[in-house]
C-alpha cells in the first residue's frame, strides 16, 4: 500500500506538472458546466484567475468575456456534447475585452460510457489571425492592382483597335513572313476584301499588289526598320487599280516584332490633280483663244480675198495651183482658231429643255454621212429617258466630236458607232461607244489635256471641247477602254 501511494501520489504529479505546462488552455466542465478544473494557460488566455473560474459556470464566464449571444451559444453546444457526445470546435471567437482571437475545442468526458463532463482546450490564434487578415488584405490590394491594371490594359487595347478601325487609312499587322495577322475596316472597305479572308495570307496571295512591290516593301522594311511614303498600287478585288503612299513602323507583340503598315488611297487625289491641270490648260486656251482669235482672222481674211481675187486674173494660171493650196491652208488655220473658241469657258450658252434623243436624231444624217465615208456605220439605241436643260448646238458638237473619234478610231479596220441614251440611278447617260484598239495608257492618263492627240492631222482639241462642254451642262465625262473598244459616258445629273 505504501508502494502504490508513492505511485499515485507521482502519476499525480506528473499529471498536474502537465496540465499545466501543455501548450493549450485546458479545462474540465462537470455535467451541470461549472469549471472543475484548469491549468495555467487557460487563465491567462481567458485573463481570470483559477479561484475565480473554479465553481463557475461556462454561461457566466463566456457572457463576461464575449456576451450572451455567444454565451448561450457555447452553453447549448456544451449541453449537446454531453448529452450526445463528439468533438465540436468554434472558430475566431473575439474576447469583449481585448482583440484576441479563440478556438475553443469541446469533447465529451466518459468512464465507462458515462459522462462525467466536458473537456474544453482553447487556444490563443490571434496572431495567426492577424497573419491571414494580413495576407487577406495583401491579396485582395494584389487583386485590386490586377483588376486596375487589367482594366487599364484592356481600355488600352480598346483605344487602339478603336483608332486601328477608324482610320481612314487603310491598316494591316504582319508578322515576319508578311503574313497578314490583322486589318482594319478601312482596308476592308476599300480593297473589297474581307478581314477573315485575308489573314494568313500574304498581299501577293490575295492579288493585292505585285511580287515585285511586296518584296520592294519587305527589303526596305527589314533593312531600315520602317517605310516611308513609298507609293504603290494596289488591285481591289473587283480589278480596280488603286495608288496608295504606304508607310510601316516595327512593333513588338509577345516578344515577336511585327509591321505595322499604313497606306493611305490617294488615286482621288492624283485624278484631282490632273483634273485640274487639265481645267488649267483650258484656261490658258481660253485666254489664248479671245486674245488672238479676232487679231488673226481679220489679216488672214484680207489675204484668202487677195488670194482668190490674184486666182482669177489671167496672168496668174500658171500659178493656180500655188494659190489654192494657200488657200486651203488660210481655212485649216481658220478651222483651228474655230476650234479655240469652242475651248473658252465663259463662252454664252443657252440652255433649254430639251429631249436628248431629237437632238441626236436631228443629226443622225450627218452621222451617217460621215460614217459612209469612213466604211463604217453608226447606229442609234435611244432609250426612254427625261427632258434635260441643254444647249442644242454643243449637243451637236459634242456628238459631232465623240462619233467622228470613234471613227477615225476604226480607219484600219471598219466598224461599228454605237449611239445609246438610257436612265441609270437618276441619271441621264449619253453613251458613244466604237470597236477601235482602245486607247494607250499614256494618251488616257492625259485625255483632255489641249494639244494632246495621237492622230497625224488634229489639233488635239476635239476632247478638250468635248470636257468643256459637258463641265457647262454640270455632267461628268468617263472613258471606258480596251482592246475590244472604246466608250464615252456622258452622265447629266440635272
Amino acid at each position: 500500500m505504501q508502494y502504490e501511494d508513492v505511485s499515485y501520489k507521482f502519476k499525480t504529479t506528473i499529471l498536474a506538472a502537465a496540465l499545466d505546462q501543455a501548450p493549450l488552455g485546458i479545462a474540465v466542465v462537470d455535467t451541470r458546466q461549472r469549471f472543475m478544473q484548469i491549468n495555467n494557460l487557460f487563465s491567462n488566455v481567458m485573463e481570470m484567475d483559477s479561484e475565480r473560474l473554479i465553481g463557475c459556470t461556462i454561461y457566466e464566464v463566456m457572457c463576461e468575456k464575449s456576451g450572451a449571444v455567444q454565451a448561450e451559444k457555447l452553453t447549448t453546444i456544451a449541453k449537446q456534447i454531453i448529452t450526445t457526445g463528439g468533438i465540436y470546435t468554434i472558430n475566431a471567437w473575439k474576447s469583449l475585452n481585448s482583440w484576441q482571437y479563440i478556438d475553443w475545442t469541446l469533447k465529451r468526458l466518459e468512464v465507462d460510457g458515462v459522462a462525467i463532463g466536458v473537456l474544453v482546450t482553447i487556444a490563443d490564434v490571434s496572431k495567426q489571425v492577424q497573419l491571414q487578415q494580413e495576407v487577406e488584405t495583401y491579396q485582395q490590394q494584389l487583386a485590386h492592382l490586377v483588376e486596375k491594371s487589367t482594366a487599364e490594359l484592356r481600355r488600352a487595347n480598346e483605344r487602339f483597335y478603336t483608332a486601328f478601325n477608324v482610320m481612314p487609312s487603310l491598316m494591316l499587322i504582319s508578322d515576319q513572313q508578311g503574313r497578314i495577322i490583322n486589318a482594319n475596316s478601312s482596308f476592308a472597305k476599300v480593297t473589297g476584301w474581307k478581314k477573315e479572308e485575308t489573314i494568313g495570307c500574304t498581299p501577293v496571295e490575295i492579288g493585292l499588289c505585285s511580287q515585285a512591290v511586296f518584296e520592294d516593301i519587305e527589303y526596305k522594311f527589314w533593312q531600315d526598320g520602317y517605310v516611308r511614303n513609298m507609293e504603290i498600287s494596289l488591285m481591289t478585288q473587283a480589278g480596280q487599280i488603286r495608288s496608295a503612299l504606304f508607310s510601316a513602323e516595327k512593333i513588338v507583340v509577345d516578344g515577336e516584332t511585327q509591321m505595322l503598315g499604313m497606306a493611305t488611297d490617294v488615286t482621288d487625289a492624283k485624278l484631282m490633280k490632273s483634273e485640274m491641270m487639265r481645267l488649267d490648260g483650258l484656261d490658258l486656251v481660253g485666254q489664248m483663244a479671245a486674245g488672238i482669235s479676232h487679231e488673226v482672222r481679220n489679216p488672214m481674211t484680207t489675204v484668202r480675198g487677195f488670194l482668190q481675187m490674184l486666182l482669177k486674173k489671167e496672168e496668174c494660171k500658171p500659178y493656180q495651183e500655188y494659190f489654192e493650196l494657200m488657200i486651203t491652208e488660210l481655212d485649216r488655220a481658220n478651222s483651228i482658231i474655230s476650234e479655240f473658241l469652242a475651248v473658252v469657258k465663259n463662252k454664252p450658252s443657252c440652255h433649254v429643255e430639251t429631249d436628248l434623243n431629237t437632238i441626236i436624231k436631228a443629226i443622225e444624217p450627218l452621222l451617217a454621212t460621215a460614217a459612209v465615208a469612213s466604211g463604217s456605220t453608226v447606229v442609234l439605241e435611244l432609250g426612254k429617258i427625261r427632258c434635260l436643260f441643254l444647249d442644242d448646238k454643243e449637243i451637236r458638237q459634242l456628238l459631232l466630236n465623240l462619233v467622228r473619234n470613234g471613227l477615225e478610231a476604226m480607219e484600219e479596220q471598219p466598224g461599228l458607232v454605237t449611239v445609246r441614251t438610257y436612265e441609270e440611278e437618276d441619271q441621264v447617260v449619253l453613251a458613244i461607244q466604237d470597236q477601235g484598239t482602245g486607247i494607250p495608257p499614256q494618251i488616257l492618263a492625259k485625255l483632255g489635256t489641249p494639244f494632246l492627240t495621237s492622230k497625224n492631222n488634229g489639233t488635239g482639241l476635239g476632247l478638250t471641247v468635248c470636257y468643256g462642254i459637258v463641265e457647262r451642262h454640270k455632267g461628268k465625262l468617263e472613258v471606258s477602254t480596251g482592246a475590244e473598244g472604246t466608250t464615252f459616258y456622258i452622265r447629266f445629273s440635272q
